[in-house]
C-alpha cells in the first residue's frame, strides 16, 4: 500500500514519488529530491516533535551521513520551505527552527495518514433519478472526463518542461560565469594581499553579522530570509563578504570565520544567491 500523508488541509506528500502537491488539484505539484523528502518523512514521523539536527544524518543519508556538511541539511529544509511557499501562498510556516536544537513540523499544522481507500470529503450532486435510469452514461461521461484532465495535466507538464530546459539552457552560461568569478575572486584574495577597502569598500551589520560589500546597496530582507532557512550562520561565520553583479539579480556571499586581512585562517564557505529573496 502506497503511504501518502495530508499536510494541514491542503497538501498531500508521497514519500514513494518524492512529491507534494496540492490534494484538491494534483497538478499543482513540486517534486523533491531524495534528500529533501527523506527529511520530511522523518519530520512527519516525530510530529509535534523536534527532531534534532544529528538524527537527520543516519536517517536521510544512511551510511554517509556522517560526511555530509550542516549546509547540506540546511539547503534540503530550505528546499522542503520553498515547496510549502509554492503551494500554500498564505504565508503558513510548515516548518519551524528551534534555536540550537533541531527541526519541526509546526505545531499548528495537522498530519494524516491516507491509505488508499481515503477519501477527501467533496460534495457531489447528482440527481437520484438520472443516476437510477443511465448507470451506464454516467460511467461513461466520468471516464471521458478523467482522460480529458489526465490529457490536460500531460500537456500543462509538457509545457512546462520545455520552459524549464529553455531557461536552463540560458542559464548556463552565466552559471559558468559566475563559478568562474567566485573561484577567482577566492584565488585572487588568498595569492595576493588582500586589500578589504578596495574589493569591499562598503560596511554595515545585520544583528551578529559583519557585512562587507562591493556596493552601497543594502536589503535586510536578504539577509533574514538566509538566516531564517539556515543558509548563513553568524554564529559560526559572522563576517561576510558580499558580490552583487551588475548583470541579474545574483549575489555571492564569503561568509567566514574570521576577517579575510587577518592572520588567522579565514575558514570560509561560499554561497550563491540567484533572483530575488523576499
Amino acid at each position: 500500500m502506497t503511504r501518502r500523508y495530508l499536510i494541514g488541509s491542503l497538501i498531500e506528500f508521497k514519500p514513494s514519488e518524492q512529491l507534494v502537491f496540492l490534494s484538491e488539484q494534483p497538478s499543482m505539484k513540486v517534486s523533491l529530491n531524495v534528500p529533501a523528502s527523506r527529511c520530511l518523512e522523518l519530520l512527519i514521523e516525530r510530529h509535534p516533535e523536534t527532531v534534532p539536527q544529528k538524527e537527520f544524518y543516519p536517517y536521510v543519508w544512511k551510511e554517509m551521513g556522517s560526511t555530509v556538511p550542516v549546509n547540506t541539511l540546511y539547503q534540503n529544509i530550505a528546499l522542503l520551505r520553498k515547496a510549502f511557499r509554492t503551494l500554500d501562498a498564505s504565508g503558513k510556516e510548515y516548518i519551524t527552527t528551534v534555536s540550537k536544537q533541531g527541526f519541526s513540523l509546526s505545531a499548528f499544522i495537522s498530519v494524516t495518514e491516507l491509505s488508499d481507500e481515503t477519501t477527501l470529503p467533496q460534495q457531489i450532486n447528482i440527481p437520484e433519478s438520472d443516476t437510477l435510469q443511465n448507470p451506464d452514461v454516467e460511467h461513461t461521461e466520468h471516464h471521458d472526463h478523467t482522460d480529458y484532465q489526465q490529457q490536460r495535466i500531460d500537456k500543462d507538464f509538457i509545457k512546462i518542461s520545455k520552459k524549464t530546459y529553455i531557461l536552463m539552457f540560458k542559464l548556463f552560461p552565466l552559471c559558468i560565469l559566475l563559478v568562474f568569478l567566485i573561484f577567482y575572486i577566492k584565488e585572487k584574495i588568498l595569492s595576493s594581499g588582500f586589500d578589504q577597502d578596495y574589493y569591499f569598500p562598503y560596511e554595515s551589520s545585520y544583528e551578529r553579522c559583519h557585512i562587507f560589500s562591493n556596493t552601497n546597496e543594502t536589503d535586510a530582507n536578504i539577509y533574514k530570509n538566509l538566516l531564517s532557512d539556515g543558509l548563513i550562520n553568524c554564529s559560526e561565520n559572522p563576517f561576510l563578504y558580499v558580490t552583487r553583479f551588475i548583470v541579474g539579480k545574483h549575489i555571492t556571499i564569503i561568509s567566514c570565520k574570521n576577517p579575510l586581512n587577518s592572520n588567522k585562517a579565514a575558514s570560509c564557505q561560499t554561497l550563491s544567491v540567484f533572483g530575488d529573496r523576499e
